[in-house]
Protein backbone atom coordinates (compact mmCIF):
# COMPACT_ATOMS: atom_id res chain seq x y z
CA UNK A 1 0.00 0.00 0.00
CA UNK A 2 2.49 2.88 0.51
CA UNK A 3 4.10 1.48 -2.47
CA UNK A 4 0.66 2.89 -4.40
CA UNK A 5 1.10 5.63 -2.25
CA UNK A 6 4.78 6.60 -3.28
CA UNK A 7 3.40 5.91 -7.09
CA UNK A 8 0.62 8.26 -6.53
CA UNK A 9 2.60 10.94 -5.04
CA UNK A 10 5.60 10.68 -7.90
CA UNK A 11 2.85 10.61 -10.70
CA UNK A 12 0.75 13.45 -9.37
CA UNK A 13 4.24 15.86 -8.57
CA UNK A 14 4.78 14.92 -11.97
CA UNK A 15 1.60 15.85 -14.15
CA UNK A 16 1.64 18.76 -11.89
CA UNK A 17 4.77 20.19 -13.31
CA UNK A 18 3.84 18.72 -16.74
CA UNK A 19 0.95 21.31 -16.65
CA UNK A 20 2.87 24.29 -15.43
CA UNK A 21 5.73 26.08 -17.20
CA UNK A 22 7.76 26.97 -14.48
CA UNK A 23 11.89 26.58 -14.57
CA UNK A 24 13.72 26.72 -11.17
CA UNK A 25 17.31 25.24 -11.29
CA UNK A 26 19.58 22.66 -9.28
CA UNK A 27 19.51 25.82 -6.49
CA UNK A 28 16.01 24.76 -5.21
CA UNK A 29 12.67 26.00 -4.11
CA UNK A 30 14.03 28.88 -2.04
CA UNK A 31 15.89 30.66 -5.03
CA UNK A 32 14.83 32.58 -7.81
CA UNK A 33 12.93 31.18 -10.85
CA UNK A 34 14.78 31.42 -13.64
CA UNK A 35 14.43 34.24 -15.80
CA UNK A 36 13.77 33.45 -19.88
CA UNK A 37 17.71 35.23 -20.31
CA UNK A 38 19.29 33.02 -17.98
CA UNK A 39 17.29 29.90 -19.05
CA UNK A 40 18.37 30.87 -22.79
CA UNK A 41 22.23 30.38 -22.02
CA UNK A 42 21.47 27.30 -20.23
CA UNK A 43 19.86 26.26 -23.03
CA UNK A 44 22.87 27.20 -25.19
CA UNK A 45 25.16 25.78 -23.22
CA UNK A 46 23.43 22.09 -23.51
CA UNK A 47 23.39 22.69 -27.59
CA UNK A 48 27.40 23.83 -27.47
CA UNK A 49 27.98 20.38 -24.90
CA UNK A 50 25.68 18.25 -27.37
CA UNK A 51 27.51 19.27 -30.62
CA UNK A 52 31.13 19.05 -29.41
CA UNK A 53 30.43 15.00 -28.73
CA UNK A 54 29.22 14.77 -31.99
CA UNK A 55 31.16 12.98 -34.69
CA UNK A 56 29.12 15.08 -37.53
CA UNK A 57 27.12 18.21 -36.09
CA UNK A 58 25.06 17.65 -39.50
CA UNK A 59 21.80 16.23 -38.37
CA UNK A 60 22.08 18.44 -34.84
CA UNK A 61 22.13 21.72 -37.07
CA UNK A 62 19.62 20.44 -39.50
CA UNK A 63 17.35 20.24 -36.25
CA UNK A 64 18.04 22.91 -34.63
CA UNK A 65 17.24 24.96 -37.99
CA UNK A 66 14.14 23.01 -38.30
CA UNK A 67 12.49 24.21 -34.90
CA UNK A 68 13.68 28.04 -35.42
CA UNK A 69 12.05 27.70 -38.77
CA UNK A 70 8.40 25.92 -36.75
CA UNK A 71 9.09 29.15 -34.64
CA UNK A 72 8.88 31.47 -37.64
CA UNK A 73 5.96 30.24 -39.26
CA UNK A 74 3.84 29.66 -36.23
CA UNK A 75 4.60 33.03 -34.95
CA UNK A 76 4.97 32.16 -30.79
CA UNK A 77 8.21 33.64 -30.81
CA UNK A 78 11.63 32.02 -29.78
CA UNK A 79 11.39 29.31 -27.12
CA UNK A 80 14.02 28.88 -24.68
CA UNK A 81 15.04 25.24 -25.78
CA UNK A 82 15.38 25.06 -29.69
CA UNK A 83 15.24 20.92 -28.98
CA UNK A 84 13.83 19.43 -25.87
CA UNK A 85 15.61 17.85 -22.96
CA UNK A 86 15.09 14.24 -24.18
CA UNK A 87 16.62 15.17 -27.86
CA UNK A 88 19.35 16.60 -26.58
CA UNK A 89 20.06 13.52 -24.97
CA UNK A 90 19.52 11.55 -27.98
CA UNK A 91 21.94 13.45 -30.07
CA UNK A 92 24.29 12.88 -27.53
CA UNK A 93 24.00 9.40 -27.20
CA UNK A 94 23.85 8.94 -30.96
CA UNK A 95 27.02 11.03 -31.27
CA UNK A 96 28.85 8.96 -28.61
CA UNK A 97 27.38 5.14 -30.47
CA UNK A 98 29.34 6.98 -33.53
CA UNK A 99 32.11 7.78 -32.08
CA UNK A 100 32.34 4.19 -30.68
CA UNK A 101 31.58 2.60 -34.17
CA UNK A 102 34.42 4.89 -35.62
CA UNK A 103 36.96 3.79 -33.03
CA UNK A 104 36.36 0.16 -33.38
CA UNK A 105 36.38 0.35 -37.41
CA UNK A 106 39.85 1.67 -37.01
CA UNK A 107 41.95 -1.38 -37.36
CA UNK A 108 44.99 1.09 -36.89
CA UNK A 109 44.72 1.06 -33.55
CA UNK A 110 46.07 -1.04 -31.07
CA UNK A 111 43.80 -2.16 -28.17
CA UNK A 112 45.41 0.03 -25.50
CA UNK A 113 44.66 2.87 -27.46
CA UNK A 114 40.84 1.86 -28.83
CA UNK A 115 40.41 1.82 -24.65
CA UNK A 116 41.66 5.26 -23.89
CA UNK A 117 39.68 6.49 -27.03
CA UNK A 118 37.11 4.82 -26.21
CA UNK A 119 36.87 6.01 -22.60
CA UNK A 120 37.26 9.52 -23.70
CA UNK A 121 34.85 9.44 -25.79
CA UNK A 122 32.56 7.88 -22.79
CA UNK A 123 33.73 11.22 -20.77
CA UNK A 124 32.83 13.37 -23.39
CA UNK A 125 29.12 12.27 -23.65
CA UNK A 126 29.07 12.19 -19.56
CA UNK A 127 30.15 15.54 -19.68
CA UNK A 128 27.14 16.15 -22.08
CA UNK A 129 24.70 15.09 -20.24
CA UNK A 130 26.15 16.18 -17.18
CA UNK A 131 25.94 19.79 -18.32
CA UNK A 132 22.26 18.81 -19.74
CA UNK A 133 21.21 17.96 -16.20
CA UNK A 134 22.59 21.03 -14.85
CA UNK A 135 21.04 23.56 -16.98
CA UNK A 136 17.44 21.53 -17.87
CA UNK A 137 14.42 22.95 -16.22
CA UNK A 138 13.02 21.90 -12.50
CA UNK A 139 9.25 22.00 -12.18
CA UNK A 140 7.70 23.67 -9.12
CA UNK A 141 7.20 19.95 -7.06
CA UNK A 142 10.31 19.02 -8.31
CA UNK A 143 12.43 21.64 -6.95
CA UNK A 144 10.00 21.15 -3.40
CA UNK A 145 10.65 17.49 -3.11
CA UNK A 146 14.51 18.43 -3.78
CA UNK A 147 14.34 21.26 -1.03
CA UNK A 148 13.14 18.64 1.79
CA UNK A 149 15.10 16.26 0.35
CA UNK A 150 17.79 18.66 0.86
CA UNK A 151 16.15 19.75 4.50
CA UNK A 152 16.43 16.56 6.01
CA UNK A 153 20.46 15.56 6.14
CA UNK A 154 20.91 19.35 7.24
CA UNK A 155 18.41 18.71 10.26
CA UNK A 156 19.97 15.75 11.77
CA UNK A 157 23.70 17.04 11.29
CA UNK A 158 22.53 20.45 13.84
CA UNK A 159 20.89 18.44 16.20
CA UNK A 160 24.26 16.07 16.51
CA UNK A 161 25.66 19.44 16.64
CA UNK A 162 23.29 20.89 19.28
CA UNK A 163 23.37 23.68 16.85
CA UNK A 164 20.11 25.31 18.11
CA UNK A 165 20.09 28.03 15.89
CA UNK A 166 20.97 25.88 12.65
CA UNK A 167 17.95 23.57 13.57
CA UNK A 168 15.65 25.98 13.50
CA UNK A 169 16.36 27.49 10.91
CA UNK A 170 16.71 24.07 8.82
CA UNK A 171 13.11 23.66 10.33
CA UNK A 172 12.18 27.06 8.90
CA UNK A 173 13.27 26.41 5.80
CA UNK A 174 11.74 22.93 5.21
CA UNK A 175 8.10 23.36 7.28
CA UNK A 176 7.48 26.65 6.76
CA UNK A 177 8.87 29.13 4.18
CA UNK A 178 9.50 26.01 1.14
CA UNK A 179 5.60 25.28 1.77
CA UNK A 180 5.17 28.86 1.49
CA UNK A 181 7.17 29.51 -1.15
CA UNK A 182 5.18 26.56 -2.91
CA UNK A 183 1.51 28.14 -2.29
CA UNK A 184 3.27 31.47 -3.50
CA UNK A 185 4.50 30.50 -6.59
CA UNK A 186 1.00 28.46 -7.73
CA UNK A 187 -1.65 28.99 -5.17
CA UNK A 188 -4.85 26.81 -7.01
CA UNK A 189 -2.37 24.15 -8.02
CA UNK A 190 -1.01 23.77 -4.66
CA UNK A 191 -3.96 23.56 -3.52
CA UNK A 192 -5.45 20.69 -5.24
CA UNK A 193 -2.20 18.86 -5.27
CA UNK A 194 -1.55 18.94 -1.62
CA UNK A 195 -5.47 18.16 -0.69
CA UNK A 196 -4.95 14.71 -3.26
CA UNK A 197 -1.75 14.08 -1.06
CA UNK A 198 -2.91 14.89 2.32
CA UNK A 199 -6.27 12.54 1.53
CA UNK A 200 -4.70 9.71 -0.18
CA UNK A 201 -1.76 10.03 2.69
CA UNK A 202 -4.05 10.12 5.45
CA UNK A 203 -6.53 6.65 4.31
CA UNK A 204 -2.92 4.72 3.51
CA UNK A 205 -1.79 5.87 6.95
CA UNK A 206 -4.65 4.61 8.56
CA UNK A 207 -4.36 1.40 7.34
CA UNK A 208 -1.01 1.19 8.02
CA UNK A 209 -1.41 2.61 11.75
CA UNK A 210 -4.39 -0.12 12.29
CA UNK A 211 -2.15 -3.23 10.96
CA UNK A 212 0.89 -1.78 13.24
CA UNK A 213 -1.45 -1.08 16.17
CA UNK A 214 -2.93 -4.56 16.29
CA UNK A 215 0.58 -6.01 15.74
CA UNK A 216 1.78 -4.21 19.13
CA UNK A 217 -1.08 -4.22 21.19
CA UNK A 218 -2.19 -7.75 20.97
CA UNK A 219 0.75 -9.26 17.95
CA UNK A 220 -1.85 -9.76 15.54
CA UNK A 221 -0.62 -9.23 12.13
CA UNK A 222 -2.72 -7.90 9.44
CA UNK A 223 -2.24 -8.10 6.00
CA UNK A 224 -2.38 -5.57 3.58
CA UNK A 225 -5.87 -6.49 2.06
CA UNK A 226 -7.28 -6.27 5.71
CA UNK A 227 -5.65 -3.27 6.37
CA UNK A 228 -6.90 -1.57 3.48
CA UNK A 229 -10.30 -3.27 3.48
CA UNK A 230 -10.30 -1.55 7.17
CA UNK A 231 -9.37 2.12 5.79
CA UNK A 232 -12.11 1.42 2.75
CA UNK A 233 -14.99 0.85 5.16
CA UNK A 234 -14.19 4.12 6.75
CA UNK A 235 -13.05 5.80 3.81
CA UNK A 236 -14.92 9.15 4.22
CA UNK A 237 -13.18 10.07 8.07
CA UNK A 238 -9.67 8.92 6.41
CA UNK A 239 -10.08 10.69 3.96
CA UNK A 240 -11.25 13.83 5.43
CA UNK A 241 -8.98 13.31 8.91
CA UNK A 242 -6.24 15.92 7.52
CA UNK A 243 -8.77 18.39 5.52
CA UNK A 244 -11.53 18.60 8.10
CA UNK A 245 -9.34 20.74 10.39
CA UNK A 246 -8.71 22.84 6.82
CA UNK A 247 -12.08 23.37 6.35
CA UNK A 248 -12.87 24.82 9.95
CA UNK A 249 -10.05 27.49 9.91
CA UNK A 250 -11.68 28.54 6.72
CA UNK A 251 -14.77 29.02 8.41
CA UNK A 252 -13.58 30.61 11.40
CA UNK A 253 -11.97 33.27 8.91
CA UNK A 254 -15.14 34.14 7.56
CA UNK A 255 -15.82 36.76 9.73
CA UNK A 256 -12.58 38.85 9.57
CA UNK A 257 -13.14 38.28 5.60
CA UNK A 258 -16.50 39.88 6.28
CA UNK A 259 -14.55 42.39 8.01
CA UNK A 260 -13.21 43.19 4.95
CA UNK A 261 -15.76 43.54 2.96
CA UNK A 262 -17.13 46.40 5.58
CA UNK A 263 -14.17 48.85 5.27
CA UNK A 264 -15.26 49.16 1.18
CA UNK A 265 -18.78 50.17 2.21
CA UNK A 266 -19.81 53.86 2.62
CA UNK A 267 -19.11 54.33 6.63
CA UNK A 268 -18.01 50.97 7.24
CA UNK A 269 -14.78 51.50 8.29
CA UNK A 270 -16.51 53.05 11.31
CA UNK A 271 -18.84 49.76 12.13
CA UNK A 272 -15.44 47.79 11.25
CA UNK A 273 -13.91 49.77 13.74
CA UNK A 274 -16.17 48.91 16.26
CA UNK A 275 -16.32 45.70 15.68
CA UNK A 276 -12.74 45.03 14.86
CA UNK A 277 -12.37 43.00 18.26
CA UNK A 278 -14.76 40.23 16.96
CA UNK A 279 -12.62 39.82 13.93
CA UNK A 280 -9.27 39.20 15.95
CA UNK A 281 -10.68 36.74 18.22
CA UNK A 282 -12.21 35.04 15.21
CA UNK A 283 -8.88 35.29 13.49
CA UNK A 284 -7.25 34.46 16.94
CA UNK A 285 -9.27 31.01 17.20
CA UNK A 286 -8.85 30.64 13.44
CA UNK A 287 -4.92 30.44 14.41
CA UNK A 288 -5.17 28.42 17.39
CA UNK A 289 -6.94 25.44 15.68
CA UNK A 290 -4.68 26.12 12.79
CA UNK A 291 -1.43 25.75 14.79
CA UNK A 292 -2.82 22.10 17.08
CA UNK A 293 -4.46 21.31 14.19
CA UNK A 294 -1.11 21.03 12.06
CA UNK A 295 1.10 19.64 15.63
CA UNK A 296 -1.18 16.83 16.21
CA UNK A 297 -1.73 15.65 12.62
CA UNK A 298 1.01 12.73 12.71
CA UNK A 299 -1.77 11.53 15.54
CA UNK A 300 -4.93 11.53 13.33
CA UNK A 301 -4.84 8.45 11.59
CA UNK A 302 -3.53 6.27 14.88
CA UNK A 303 -6.80 8.32 16.28
CA UNK A 304 -8.89 6.56 13.58
CA UNK A 305 -7.03 3.23 13.77
CA UNK A 306 -6.47 2.64 17.20
CA UNK A 307 -9.94 3.82 18.72
CA UNK A 308 -11.97 3.19 15.85
CA UNK A 309 -12.75 6.30 16.03
CA UNK A 310 -15.20 8.52 13.87
CA UNK A 311 -14.38 11.79 12.31
CA UNK A 312 -14.71 14.17 15.15
CA UNK A 313 -13.59 11.88 17.85
CA UNK A 314 -10.25 11.56 16.33
CA UNK A 315 -9.59 14.86 15.62
CA UNK A 316 -10.61 16.05 19.07
CA UNK A 317 -8.69 13.48 20.85
CA UNK A 318 -5.44 14.29 18.78
CA UNK A 319 -5.64 17.87 19.54
CA UNK A 320 -6.85 17.12 23.33
CA UNK A 321 -2.91 15.15 24.06
CA UNK A 322 -1.37 17.89 22.71
CA UNK A 323 -2.68 20.61 24.32
CA UNK A 324 -2.84 18.82 27.73
CA UNK A 325 1.18 17.79 27.17
CA UNK A 326 2.24 20.78 24.80
CA UNK A 327 5.78 20.24 25.99
CA UNK A 328 5.61 16.10 26.17
CA UNK A 329 4.31 16.26 22.93
CA UNK A 330 6.98 18.44 21.25
CA UNK A 331 9.59 16.04 22.42
CA UNK A 332 7.46 13.51 21.00
CA UNK A 333 7.66 14.80 17.27
CA UNK A 334 10.85 15.92 17.94
CA UNK A 335 11.98 11.94 18.08
CA UNK A 336 9.51 11.09 15.66
CA UNK A 337 11.13 13.37 12.99
CA UNK A 338 14.78 12.76 13.85
CA UNK A 339 13.77 8.82 13.46
CA UNK A 340 12.13 9.55 10.33
CA UNK A 341 15.16 11.86 9.37
CA UNK A 342 18.01 9.12 10.31
CA UNK A 343 15.56 6.15 8.31
CA UNK A 344 15.81 8.37 5.29
CA UNK A 345 19.85 9.08 6.03
CA UNK A 346 20.04 5.25 6.92
CA UNK A 347 17.95 4.42 3.61
CA UNK A 348 20.19 6.93 0.82
CA UNK A 349 23.29 5.28 2.18
CA UNK A 350 22.08 1.97 1.55
CA UNK A 351 20.91 2.49 -1.69
CA UNK A 352 24.40 4.23 -2.56
CA UNK A 353 25.97 0.91 -1.48
CA UNK A 354 23.75 -1.24 -3.33
CA UNK A 355 24.79 0.75 -6.26
CA UNK A 356 28.06 0.51 -5.97
CA UNK A 357 27.90 -3.14 -5.35
CA UNK A 358 25.51 -3.66 -8.25
CA UNK A 359 27.84 -1.82 -10.47
CA UNK A 360 30.98 -3.91 -9.39
CA UNK A 361 28.17 -7.81 -9.32
CA UNK A 362 27.88 -6.40 -13.12
CA UNK A 363 31.62 -5.70 -13.73
CA UNK A 364 32.52 -8.95 -13.25
CA UNK A 365 30.46 -9.95 -16.28
CA UNK A 366 29.95 -7.05 -18.23
CA UNK A 367 33.58 -5.54 -17.89
CA UNK A 368 35.34 -2.95 -15.93
CA UNK A 369 34.04 -0.40 -18.63
CA UNK A 370 30.67 -0.02 -16.92
CA UNK A 371 32.53 1.11 -13.77
CA UNK A 372 34.74 3.21 -15.78
CA UNK A 373 32.10 4.32 -17.82
CA UNK A 374 29.43 5.29 -15.34
CA UNK A 375 29.61 9.12 -14.57
CA UNK A 376 29.86 10.14 -11.02
CA UNK A 377 28.98 6.09 -9.95
CA UNK A 378 25.70 6.67 -10.91
CA UNK A 379 24.24 3.18 -12.86
CA UNK A 380 21.52 5.74 -14.40
CA UNK A 381 24.96 7.09 -17.13
CA UNK A 382 25.73 3.94 -18.24
CA UNK A 383 23.85 4.54 -21.27
CA UNK A 384 27.35 5.39 -22.82
CA UNK A 385 28.30 1.49 -23.37
CA UNK A 386 26.81 0.02 -26.45
CA UNK A 387 25.34 -2.95 -27.67
CA UNK A 388 23.97 -5.47 -25.24
CA UNK A 389 26.13 -3.78 -22.64
CA UNK A 390 24.09 -0.66 -22.90
CA UNK A 391 20.75 -3.05 -22.88
CA UNK A 392 21.88 -4.64 -19.64
CA UNK A 393 22.90 -1.66 -17.76
CA UNK A 394 19.66 0.07 -18.60
CA UNK A 395 17.81 -3.02 -16.86
CA UNK A 396 20.11 -2.56 -13.77
CA UNK A 397 19.01 1.04 -13.57
CA UNK A 398 15.26 0.47 -14.06
CA UNK A 399 15.82 -2.11 -11.02
CA UNK A 400 17.78 0.31 -8.89
CA UNK A 401 14.95 3.27 -9.72
CA UNK A 402 12.34 0.38 -8.40
CA UNK A 403 14.38 -0.42 -5.41
CA UNK A 404 15.09 3.20 -4.78
CA UNK A 405 11.03 4.10 -4.75
CA UNK A 406 10.87 0.82 -2.41
CA UNK A 407 13.02 2.26 0.51
CA UNK A 408 10.50 5.68 -0.14
CA UNK A 409 7.70 3.72 0.52
CA UNK A 410 9.47 1.95 3.71
CA UNK A 411 9.74 5.49 4.78
CA UNK A 412 6.43 5.97 4.70
CA UNK A 413 5.27 2.70 6.62
CA UNK A 414 8.27 4.41 9.09
CA UNK A 415 5.65 7.12 9.47
CA UNK A 416 2.52 4.83 10.25
CA UNK A 417 4.58 2.99 12.69
CA UNK A 418 5.70 6.50 14.60
CA UNK A 419 2.46 7.87 14.38
CA UNK A 420 0.86 4.43 16.06
CA UNK A 421 3.61 4.36 18.56
CA UNK A 422 3.18 8.39 19.02
CA UNK A 423 -0.30 7.87 20.18
CA UNK A 424 0.12 4.92 22.46
CA UNK A 425 3.05 6.66 24.17
CA UNK A 426 0.72 10.40 24.58
CA UNK A 427 -2.50 7.88 25.57
CA UNK A 428 -0.54 6.23 28.06
CA UNK A 429 1.19 9.55 29.53
CA UNK A 430 -2.48 11.69 29.82
CA UNK A 431 -5.12 9.03 30.08
CA UNK A 432 -3.22 6.36 31.65
CA UNK A 433 -4.81 3.45 29.37
CA UNK A 434 -2.65 0.57 28.39
CA UNK A 435 -1.36 -0.11 25.11
CA UNK A 436 -3.22 -3.37 24.84
CA UNK A 437 -6.68 -1.55 24.29
CA UNK A 438 -7.15 -1.57 21.21
CA UNK A 439 -11.08 -0.93 19.80
CA UNK A 440 -12.16 -3.59 17.96
CA UNK A 441 -13.35 -3.19 14.50
CA UNK A 442 -16.80 -2.92 14.04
Amino acid sequence: MALLVVLLFGGLFSLADAVQSHDFTQRGLLAAERSTSDARLGAMRASAAVRESLVDTAAFDAALADAAAAESSDGSGVRTWDLSVGELRAFAQAGFSDRVAAIESDDALDDSTRARQTQSAAQQFARALSVIEEVRPRGLFEAFAAEERRAAPQFVTALIDFDLPALLAVSARALIQAPMRLWEVAPWMTSLVLLIVFATGSFAATALCRMSALDLARGQKLSAREGAWYAADRATRCLLLPIAPIGLVLVLLFVPALYGVLLALPMGDIIAAVLFPIALVFALLASVVLIVSFSAMLLYPAAAAVEDADLPDAITRSASFVIARPLLWLGVLSTSLVTLAMGGILVSLLLQVTEVLTLIAASVVMGDSIVENAASSRLGSVETLSSTQGMSAQILSGWLALFRTLLSAYLFSLLAELSTRAYFYMRARVDGEEVATVAQSA
